[in-house]
Parts: C-alpha cells; sequence; structure tokens
C-alpha cells in the first residue's frame, strides 16, 4: 500500500516532507486504495490556490460541496481542531495539508451513507439537469443554513466551476 501512496504523492505533487505524515494517516485511518485515491483527488480539486495546502475559503467550497452552509465560526474550528501539522511553536496556521485532511475528511465530511453525495447535489440541482446553476445554487445559499451574501455565491461559485 506505501508503494500506491507514494505514487499518489508523486502524482499530485505533494511536498517530500508531508510524505511521512500521510503514509502514517492513511495506515492509521485503514484507508482502502479506492478511498485514498478519493481524498487525494479531493484534496488537489480543493487546494485551488495549488500551494499543497487547504484554507478556510477552500474548506468552505468543501463543506458545501458535501451539502453543507458551514458558519465561517464552524470552518475556523475545524481547522483549529485539525491543523496538528504546525511548527514547534504550535502556532496556528489556520491550513489543512494533506494528511490532516484525510483525517477531517473522513471524520468529519465523509457520511455513513454513500448516497448523501448525491442527494445533496440532487437537492441543489432543482430542475434535474444533472448540472447545478448560479441560480440554483444561490436559492440553496442564501436560504438555507447561515444565509450567504451575493458576493459569496459568485465567490464560491467561481473558485469550484471549472467548465
Amino acid at each position: 500500500m506505501e508503494d500506491y501512496i507514494v505514487q499518489l504523492l508523486k502524482k499530485y505533487r505533494i511536498p517530500e516532507n508531508e510524505k511521512p505524515r500521510v503514509i502514517e494517516s492513511c495506515n492509521n485511518l485503514q484507508l482502502t486504495k479506492d478511498e485514498i485515491e478519493f481524498y487525494f483527488e479531493s484534496f488537489n480539486f480543493y487546494d485551488r490556490n495549488k500551494d499543497h495546502c487547504i484554507n478556510r475559503d477552500e474548506l468552505g467550497n468543501a463543506i458545501r460541496a458535501s451539502g453543507g452552509n458551514p458558519s465561517i465560526q464552524y470552518i475556523e474550528q475545524l481547522l483549529r481542531d485539525f491543523d496538528t501539522n504546525r511548527p514547534e511553536s504550535n502556532d496556528y496556521h489556520g491550513r489543512i495539508e494533506l494528511s490532516e485532511f484525510l483525517y477531517l475528511t473522513k471524520q468529519v465530511l465523509s457520511t455513513e451513507d454513500p448516497s448523501a453525495l448525491k442527494h445533496a447535489f440532487n437537492y441543489f440541482d432543482s430542475n434535474s439537469d444533472g448540472y447545478i446553476s448560479y441560480s440554483e445554487l444561490h436559492r440553496a445559499c442564501t436560504t438555507e443554513g447561515e444565509p450567504m451574501t451575493d458576493d459569496e455565491v459568485h465567490e464560491m461559485l467561481t473558485d469550484v466551476d471549472i467548465d
């Protein structure tokens, strides 16, 4: 399994110093190859600025894509809880590296019900055309949970819309 993880680390250009922590995380979480690949791909997708870390905005987008509508306070708390690869000074730097993302995803963002993501997508895709339009996203994000502003919805869509 370690060879497979190393291949993915190279594929996604994860820094060498992250390698032992990622391998340890995968082993501790007893992830399957499919889970490992899915989490690596997810991390790479949400790491929009390609700095090999998930920042507050990127984490918020990941949670929203999983069907949540988190408050900024909730996102900040997750960052404090899962940002464990800190320098010796234990300063909170507010970014989640891949090894931390594996724990976060497995413990917070994953679900017992594999159909939950499809259900969340279908909730946003109100006209069932297989796409989430700006108006569909806007409706959901401004009326559910902690309402987002028009600018926040536009920024989120800009961050995650790759086509």
